[in-house]
C-alpha cells in the first residue's frame, strides 16, 4: 500500500511516500505529481517508502532524471534504484 502526503509551497512540490510503491499503485504517483508545471520543482521524501518494485524504481530514476529531487531513501532503496547512497 502505497500513502502519499502533497505540500505545495509556493511553485515548489513535495511529496512524502509512505510504504510501498508498486507497478499497480504508479497511477496514484502521477495523479499526486499533477501538473506543478516542471518536475525539476518536486521533491519526493522516500524517507518512509519502505519498498519499490522494478517499475517504481525504473519510475524513480526517470523522475530523478528528469530532475526531481530524491531525499531520505534508504540504502535499500539506493541499491534498487542504483543510486549513490544518501
Amino acid at each position: 500500500m502505497l500513502r502519499i502526503t502533497r505540500q505545495e509551497s509556493g511553485r515548489d512540490l513535495i511529496l512524502r511516500l509512505e510504504g510501498k510503491l508498486l507497478e499497480p499503485g504508479m497511477d496514484e504517483l502521477f495523479a499526486a505529481l499533477g501538473t506543478n508545471g516542471s518536475i525539476a520543482r518536486t521533491t519526493l521524501d522516500l524517507s518512509e517508502l519502505s519498498f519499490v518494485d522494478e517499475a517504481g524504481a525504473g519510475l524513480l530514476r526517470e523522475l530523478r532524471r528528469r530532475g526531481a529531487r530524491l531525499v531520505g531513501y534508504s540504502t535499500f532503496l539506493a541499491e534498487v534504484m542504483q543510486l549513490e547512497e544518501p
